[in-house]
């Protein structure tokens, strides 16, 4: 079966999608999976794929300037990652309201 031009093999599942701040990249989460998948546009050619929450990604957001994304999953943890090498700058474990 073919889609869009790519085989059923190469379709990319997510449950949430956006654009970097440059637009030749495409951030990619998905309940299941425990990574972030970030791919080159239009290509959707996998660049980087770090491992970022044991029970599903479920949520990701860029800062104003793109330096970091920060991702929440099922585990309660938000992790925020340096956008040029992809590693985990910091991790939140526990917050509290004041």
């Amino acid at each position: 079966k073919e889609t869009w031009g790519l085989a059923e093999k190469d379709i990319l599942m997510a449950s949430t999608a956006m654009f970097n701040h440059t637009g030749d990249g495409v951030i990619l989460t998905h309940n299941s999976e425990h990574t972030i998948r970030i791919t080159d546009y239009p290509s959707l050619t996998l660049r980087e794929s770090p491992a970022a929450h044991v029970g599903g990604c479920v949520a990701a957001a860029l800062d104003p300037r793109g330096r970091y994304l920060a991702s929440g999953g099922h585990d309660s943890i938000v992790n925020m990652f340096d956008t040029t090498e992809w590693i985990c700058a910091r991790t939140i474990t526990c917050c509290e309201c004041v």
